[in-house]
């Protein structure tokens, strides 16, 4: 089940659309691919301070505390069962980490092994300001 929810009245935030398009994608197709039929997949959206704070959180397989640090990085993938279908080329974590400190945020990972997973990405909230006549 894939659930959406995203606070209301969010501010607009300035950031190429193709990216956020794009990080969503990552934490979602690698949600679902980690999350057996019956699983849960929760993703929101909501302000953090200065910050947008967009997260995907599943009921999958988890991932194991000494794999974290390095999910992030190029090509970088941890083994799972033989039974799970886990092609990709390791870059989605690491494209999504890319573009979210390129618009002045940042990525973090939660996880537990056999409950699941929460991939965050933050972007910040930037002000509009009028040119004065």
């Amino acid at each position: 089940r894939l659930m959406f929810d995203a606070e209301d009245g969010l501010p607009q935030i300035s950031a190429a659309h193709r990216a956020i398009r794009q990080m969503t994608l990552n934490l979602i197709s690698n949600a679902i691919k980690f999350t057996d039929s019956g699983g849960r997949i929760a993703v929101t959206i909501r302000k953090r301070g200065e910050f947008i704070r967009f997260a995907v959180t599943d009921t999958g397989v988890g991932i194991p505390e000494k794999d974290l640090p390095r999910l992030a990085n190029p090509f970088e993938q941890v083994a799972t069962t033989s039974s799970r279908n886990t092609d990709g080329t390791g870059l989605g974590l690491s494209l999504t980490k890319s573009f979210a400190e390129m618009h002045g945020g940042k990525l973090s990972i939660a996880s537990e092994e056999g409950r699941g997973t929460t991939v965050v990405f933050f972007l910040p909230i930037r002000e509009t300001t009028r040119a004065v006549a």
